[in-house]
């Protein structure tokens, strides 16, 4: 019978992280040889493999197990992630692509924007570019509730 696998640290703190910015998250660390999360967002997947960027690079290394399904995966981009800002970053950069069409993507939008702007603070720094993109949503999630 296998043993749990070990979680890394940060995942928690991530997770959360990205559900409060409204994403959608499966954790799939506990499948043997393969990533800790699926992100689901505005109709697009993100594979996060969690690592601890606080630890020495030679504890940061993938499995040869995870290293083995990361070179044989076909599918999306397979991201490694050692914090909630990098997380969210990979979410926010993808989310760029796309401007929002609802009332309701405006929302989620502002919500992940907010979400990396508090982030940002916590680590002492502020974004120009965060900030210039919340301001950029609210002024137009402010247009479509007045077209309401």
């Amino acid at each position: 019978m296998r043993r749990n696998a070990r979680v890394d640290a940060k995942q928690k703190q991530i997770v959360e992280a990205l559900r409060k910015a409204g994403t959608s998250v499966l954790i799939t660390s506990q499948l043997k040889n393969c990533f800790d999360i699926l992100v689901g967002y505005n109709n697009k997947n993100f594979i996060m493999e969690i690592k601890d960027g606080e630890k020495p690079p030679s504890q940061q290394r993938l499995t040869p197990g995870e290293e083995k399904f990361k070179n044989e995966w076909n599918g999306g981009v397979y991201h490694i992630v050692k914090s909630v800002d990098e997380a969210l970053r990979i979410i926010l950069n993808k989310r760029k692509v796309q401007k929002p069409k609802t009332l309701i993507g405006y929302i989620s939008a502002l919500k992940m924007l907010e979400a990396i702007h508090i982030e940002d603070l916590k680590q002492g720094h502020i974004s120009t570019r965060v900030k210039q993109e919340v301001k950029r949503i609210q002024a137009n999630l402010s247009d479509k509730l007045e077209q309401l």
